[in-house]
């Protein structure tokens, strides 16, 4: 009897058990189920489940180096306080436009992508993007020219992170030994002053030093090779140069503020046009800048003008500098071998040192002026993150992250409360040509990407690959075309998917 009362009491507590266990599995499995899935990939910092682990945000930039392992540290913070997984990917320019384009037409593009602002109408009217719809909270403190660039059909297309100015940067010492001053020309009729000075003095760098001119030889040895040097694959530092030294810029009603004629100018007895010295013939549609009256003029009133005068004549002047060879640009500029460099503002901060200088973009006045390049994250139309692409642009692009790359990188930020917290202003990194709210600026903004493709012709024209009249057809076609003119395919807006 004892025992069977041992058996029963044994068999009441395995019951007992297995009930308690099975309850006990039951809320676990109960609160699992029932957990936030964000609370749990937060949990640790870095924690994903399987679901998450499919599901991975792809953004691609192109960033230099520095700026670039700066992203990374913050996308890392991202990861660790939102739990997202995301893949970031920096594509060396500047082929970084072809590789993108390619990944669209394929249709394997990555979720976000940081791209220069004068693409994203383009981008857009293909339906490779998606609006941003979600609230952006520097909208209202950016430039408007930036906002022009990511604003089209009535919606916003990106979100502008950084802008990069182009500034001139040059030796001192350098400079001064050849013009006597520290600081650059300040109008086109001065920078013609220096073109035809050093074009003369190059001229005579192969004539033989007589015995006892010791003094000519010295001074031809302070001459350099060269004035203005780029990244050659760099078609925006080649029109900051155009547009800085006066040859194209924005029209002007009536004169240039003062400025000379300069139409009819040529380097007295250095011509290679013709025997008599005289410009080539131009047809008709070339005699009004920009285009002809009954053509450009009439269709695109406000339109840039060009003055270029002849600077094939000058073509030994410029000095591109190869992809490969980007710090050659800088041993050239310590050697005095060319005088200056236009470069952006990053990356010449990146390189700043004694004896080197820069211009302040804000001293540049009207017309003149030099390129800024606009950067902004934009969202696939392919991606199926919508969330996490809007969430980490969000977080991108807040103060405290522009503020880091401002400090770490130089990149400057787009958000202009950034430059009040640190006592100073937006318009000192700008040219004054970019504070003008006004048609002719608005006309650049709507010929940006023409602007910047027109830079191959102009260059191989300055190297006497291509005549004049194909170069200035190239200029002149440009601006018969209306603003985003597009096929009625095109015109169709990209679907916002539901």
């Amino acid at each position: 009897m004892p025992s069977t009362k041992k058996m029963m009491v044994a068999v009441m507590m395995v019951l007992i058990s297995v009930l308690i266990f099975s309850q006990l599995n039951n809320k676990l499995i109960k609160v699992n189920n029932n957990r936030d899935p964000k609370q749990l990939q937060s949990i640790g910092g870095s924690r994903l489940d399987r679901d998450t682990e499919q599901r991975t945000l792809r953004v691609e930039v192109s960033l230099p180096r520095l700026a670039f392992l700066s992203l990374q540290k913050m996308n890392e913070t991202y990861m660790e306080r939102y739990g997202y997984h995301v893949e970031l990917v920096n594509q060396e320019a500047p082929h970084a436009m072809d590789s993108l384009e390619g990944q669209f037409r394929l249709g394997q593009p990555p979720d976000v992508l940081l791209i220069d602002s004068e693409s994203i109408k383009r981008y857009a009217r293909k339906g490779w993007l998606l609006p941003f719809e979600s609230p952006i909270h520097n909208l209202e403190t950016i430039p408007y020219w930036m906002k022009e660039q990511a604003r089209w059909n009535g919606l916003t297309w990106g979100v502008p992170a950084y802008m990069d100015p182009y500034v001139l940067v040059w030796n001192k010492k350098s400079l001064a030994a050849y013009t006597g001053k520290e600081t650059p020309p300040a109008s086109t009729a001065e920078w013609m002053n220096i073109m035809t000075t050093w074009y003369t003095a190059h001229s005579l760098e192969e004539r033989p030093v007589q015995e006892g001119a010791g003094h000519e030889e010295e001074s031809v040895s302070m001459l350099p090779e060269a004035l203005f040097a780029w990244q050659e694959q760099d078609q925006a530092a080649l029109l900051a140069y155009m547009w800085r030294m006066g040859w194209i810029q924005p029209k002007q009603p009536g004169e240039l503020r003062g400025e000379p004629d300069l139409s009819s100018w040529r380097p007295p007895g250095l011509s290679k046009s013709g025997s008599n010295g005289e410009p080539p013939e131009r047809s008709s549609s070339t005699q009004v800048a920009g285009g002809s009256q009954e053509q450009g003029s009439a269709r695109s009133p406000n339109q840039w003008q060009q003055s270029l005068i002849e600077l094939q004549e000058f073509e030994e002047a410029f000095q591109p500098i190869a992809e490969k060879q980007q710090m050659q640009l800088w041993d050239a500029l310590e050697q005095g071998d060319v005088l200056f460099a236009m470069l952006p503002y990053s990356e010449a901060m990146q390189g700043l040192k004694e004896p080197f200088a820069y211009e302040e973009p804000w001293d540049v006045k009207v017309p003149y002026g030099t390129w800024v390049h606009g950067r902004s994250f934009v969202i696939s139309a392919n991606s199926s993150l919508e969330e996490e692409a809007r969430s980490w642009i969000l977080y991108m692009t807040e103060q405290e992250q522009l503020q880091d790359m401002w400090e770490l990188v130089s990149l400057l930020p787009a958000d202009a409360r950034i430059f009040e917290q640190n006592g100073t202003s937006q318009r000192r990194y700008v040219a004054e040509a970019y504070l003008q709210d006004e048609d002719a600026m608005l006309a650049m903004l709507s010929r940006s990407e023409e602007l910047l493709d027109f830079m191959e012709p102009l260059k191989r024209w300055m190297l006497g690959d291509l005549p004049y009249d194909p170069m200035m057809k190239e200029w002149n076609e440009a601006w018969h075309i209306l603003p985003f003119e597009q096929t009625p395919a095109e015109q169709e807006p990209a679907t916002p998917k539901v």
